[in-house]
């Protein structure tokens, strides 16, 4: 015997449209919650603060790519100067957004 023969059909015909209607809710909610939690997820990725390479790190990368042949000592030297410069380094902290004027236009 099938399921989805006419046995399956005659299950599905003697279902009462308030049962129809429950489980398109059912449906439309669990839609609605997978929905949700997807948007939450990327939500919290575009909001994820990430934080700007420290000159150490700058460094060790340059220091790599001169040891396998991609930057020659003279690059090297001229790119750790630039590295090492106080001026050269970003603010270490952006100031804090206030939520009264963000969205708003001048």
């Amino acid at each position: 015997m099938s399921v989805f023969g006419l046995e399956g059909a005659v299950l599905l015909a003697a279902l009462s449209p308030a049962a129809w209607y429950n489980i398109g809710l059912v449906v439309v909610l669990v839609a609605l919650a997978i929905a949700g939690v997807m948007a939450y997820h990327v939500w919290h990725e575009v909001n994820e603060e990430i934080e700007p390479a420290t000159p150490e790190e700058l460094l060790a990368s340059f220091e790599q790519a001169r040891s396998e042949g991609e930057l020659d000592d003279e690059e090297y030297a001229r790119v750790r100067r630039e590295i090492e410069k106080p001026a050269s380094r970003p603010p270490a902290s952006k100031p804090a957004r206030r939520d009264d004027q963000a969205g708003t236009s001048p």
